[in-house]
């Protein structure tokens, strides 16, 4: 299980320049992909959500567990999971978790 230290070097291995971790801020930027990474202590949960885009949710390490009303999958760490745009879900980290997730426009259209 990964403690404070490791989460603060991958915290500096992500850059000095400081990027969001608001999923929020990478629905309506003016490209088709958009990357958000983050940090998550073990425990932590995002709370019922859904994004207009579609979500590539990826474990960089840690496990992470995701619901939906439809099922629940294990995210394990250098695995992903693909979420479609509007669906209704919850993740759960079991200890501490370093992921990614990729924004997806639907398609060019969607793009402000």
């Amino acid at each position: 299980m990964r403690g404070r230290a490791e989460l603060a070097r991958d915290r500096a291995k992500m850059g000095a320049v400081m990027r969001s971790d608001r999923a929020a801020d990478y629905q309506d930027v003016p490209r088709p992909l958009a990357v958000m990474p983050k940090l998550y202590a073990a425990g932590s949960a995002t709370g019922s959500h859904s994004h207009p885009r579609a979500q590539l949710l990826h474990a960089a390490s840690g496990v992470m567990v995701a619901s939906t009303e439809r099922g629940t999958w294990v995210v394990p760490p250098g695995h992903a999971l693909w979420i479609p745009p509007g669906i209704v879900h919850d993740v759960t980290m079991c200890g501490p978790v370093s992921m990614a997730s990729a924004y997806v426009a639907a398609s060019p259209a969607s793009v402000p």
